[in-house]
């Protein structure tokens, strides 16, 4: 099925609804929710496509509600676990500024939280260097 889904070449319109901003609000949640739940199903198995719209992947972090931003950051996540991809994603530094901001979001699920620590870590590990600010998680020690 999912091969069927990219050979008809449907990514365009995932990406469409995930970008467009005209449509009634409530009709727009729901198709942004689906479409990043087809993301998150074809990252088990059609990952290089996915990586055509990472950029776009990226974009929905900032501007959707909490349930499409667990999706994506999934989604992410298993993108990330393919080493090849390590340099493409960890590049994207808008991409690692946000993951650590949704750290912070008073509304955000465990899951998502979980799924975020388990992307950035990915990023991080198995000798894949970049340069992540740490300064807005780190707190003064005190003196006793």
């Amino acid at each position: 099925m999912c091969a069927l889904l990219v050979d008809i070449s449907v990514m365009p319109l995932f990406v469409g609804h995930l970008l467009n901003h005209y449509h009634h609000r409530s009709s727009t949640v729901e198709a942004k929710e689906n479409a990043t739940i087809a993301f998150l199903n074809l990252s088990i198995s059609v990952r290089e496509m996915l990586m055509c719209v990472l950029d776009a992947l990226i974009a929905t972090l900032h501007i959707l509600s909490l349930v499409v931003v667990q999706h994506v950051v999934a989604t992410l996540y298993n993108l990330i676990s393919i080493e090849v991809y390590h340099f493409s994603i960890g590049s994207k530094k808008p991409l690692i500024a946000t993951l650590m901001n949704l750290l912070g979001v008073p509304d955000v699920s465990t899951r998502s939280i979980k799924d975020v620590l388990k992307a950035l870590f990915g990023l991080v590990s198995d000798n894949f260097k970049i340069n992540i600010d740490y300064s807005m998680l780190q707190t003064p020690l005190r003196d006793n």
